[in-house]
């Protein structure tokens, strides 16, 4: 009984001494190592867009957590900062590579969207005046405009502009009688207009103020003895006579006369009589030469 109970304490003894000592070892394993503990390296990468304009530039910043100092390595590049600022062409995806001091690694990846600024030309010929982007042109030239997407990115368009002009020709025209205009004759004094495309192809209004004149072309018939006197000419024939002039209206002018001549009837009588005569209802007593005036186409 003695024994047993010997056994029993020895044993609870051993038992209790075995886990106090390992109580003690692992309280002297932390005395000797206060400040171990396991942290494990943190990053990802952050910008203010995930996209820039062409041309543009953005920082990328990797914010990251692990043990003592920290250091970064970017690709593409070889940037050793926290913070990178970058200006690709292209579309390109950057990454870093964050190192604690215990050699831990993590790495992350972010990729820039490069939006392409676009530049277009338009060639153009036009007549007059041409509308490019809400704005009307009138004169030949180079002109510029930019757009902005909406992502804010410009893009600029090129404009090569011709204008040809359309012909607008007033004609101020005074005739005699009619006036030829573009193929056709015209009479009456008036305004006319002519539209046609002109050698630039444009549609093109020419326009004539017209004011006529007319000639003046008079008939006479005139009948006459002997002779007749007309625009100082003396005229012993019957016949059609033609005095052209220049009327007060400055027009070739024609007047025509239509003259018939007459002649006077000279009868010379030679007569003797006994005392006295009678001639044309006269009584002649003595000898002599009488002349008898009339008019030949009485009865």
């Amino acid at each position: 009984m003695l024994l047993r109970s010997f056994i029993h304490d020895w044993k609870t003894y051993f038992v209790q001494a075995k886990f106090s000592r390992l109580i003690l070892l692992s309280i002297c394993f932390l005395a000797v190592f206060p400040a171990f503990t396991y942290a494990q390296v943190t990053v990802d990468i952050t910008a203010n867009n995930d996209s820039i304009c062409s041309g543009s530039s953005m920082t990328l910043n990797a914010n990251a957590t692990g043990t003592g100092t920290l250091t970064y390595a970017w690709t593409p590049g070889s940037s050793t900062s926290s913070s990178v600022n970058v200006s690709p062409t292209t579309t390109t995806q950057y990454k870093v590579v964050v190192t604690d001091e215990n050699d831990d690694k993590d790495s992350a990846y972010f990729t820039l969207v490069v939006i392409n600024v676009s530049e277009g030309d338009t060639t153009a010929a036009s007549c007059n005046s041409f509308s490019w982007y809400g704005t009307s042109y009138t004169i030949s030239g180079d002109y510029e405009h930019t757009l902005t997407s909406y992502l804010g990115c410009d893009s600029v368009v090129n404009l090569h502009l011709t204008i040809n002009n359309s012909t607008f020709i007033q004609d101020t025209v005074t005739a005699c009688d009619s006036y030829l205009w573009r193929g056709t004759t015209y009479s009456s004094t008036g305004v006319y207009s002519y539209s046609y495309n002109n050698a630039n192809g444009c549609a093109s209004i020419d326009t004539l103020h017209l004011t006529i004149n007319s000639s003046t072309n008079n008939s006479y018939d005139s009948t006459a003895c002997e002779s007749y006197t007309w625009h100082g000419v003396t005229y012993t024939t019957t016949g059609t006579y033609v005095y052209t002039y220049t009327n007060g209206n400055d027009c070739a002018s024609a007047d025509t006369m239509n003259l018939t001549i007459n002649y006077g009837t000279h009868n010379v009588l030679r007569d003797t009589a006994c005392d006295s005569y009678v001639w044309q209802g006269i009584t002649r007593t003595s000898s002599g030469t009488y002349i008898y005036n009339y008019n030949n186409n009485d009865s």
